[in-house]
């Protein structure tokens, strides 16, 4: 048995007025019904015959579909990249949240070591100024100045204990007792 062949008609109506084949129609991604005359490529008027007329509209009618599908499809590629754009800045966003909380991190242990750092060396500071005086006070303690009499020649007097007399010399504690004896 012979396979039945159906010819698809395009949608709407095809009716001829004057001697030309027009087309009543909504095309898919219009919003209103139109009227087109069904021209050939490259004529000015449109055909009077009705086959042509039934081809004529058909290719427009596919390659109104094709329009509608190539928009569609752009606007899901368009929307898959808008999600992923979102996706990748609310990555980046938590990025550089995480980054930040770890600087602030390091900053506070840093800050931490220094301030340790920064006491020690006071406390050195300190103990090792603390220590200096303290030797100081005992050099110059035990530091006496010592000096010579100049009337008996004893070496070793302390400098406290010699007496200037009128003559500007130096004597010790016991020259000076025998001067005014």
């Amino acid at each position: 048995m012979a396979e039945k062949i159906h010819k698809a008609e395009p949608p709407g109506i095809i009716y001829q007025q004057g001697k030309g084949w027009w087309w009543k129609v909504r095309l898919p991604g219009e919003k209103r019904i139109r009227e087109r005359a069904l021209k050939p490529k490259g004529a000015r008027f449109a055909t009077e015959k009705i086959e042509e007329a039934q081809e004529i509209a058909l290719g427009l009618w596919q390659a109104a579909i094709e329009r509608v599908a190539k928009a569609e499809v752009r606007a899901q590629a368009w929307a898959m990249a808008k999600k992923k754009a979102r996706a990748h800045a609310k990555e980046i966003a938590q990025i550089k949240a995480e980054a930040a909380e770890t600087i602030a991190e390091q900053k506070a242990v840093f800050a931490e070591k220094v301030g340790a750092y920064t006491k020690a060396v006071t406390e050195a500071q300190e103990k090792a100024k603390a220590e200096a005086e303290a030797k100081l006070a005992e050099m110059l303690g035990s530091t006496v100045s010592t000096g010579t009499c100049e009337c008996c020649g004893r070496d070793g007097v302390p400098e406290d204990e010699l007496v200037r007399i009128d003559s500007g010399q130096f004597f010790c504690p016991d020259c000076l007792k025998a001067l005014r004896a």
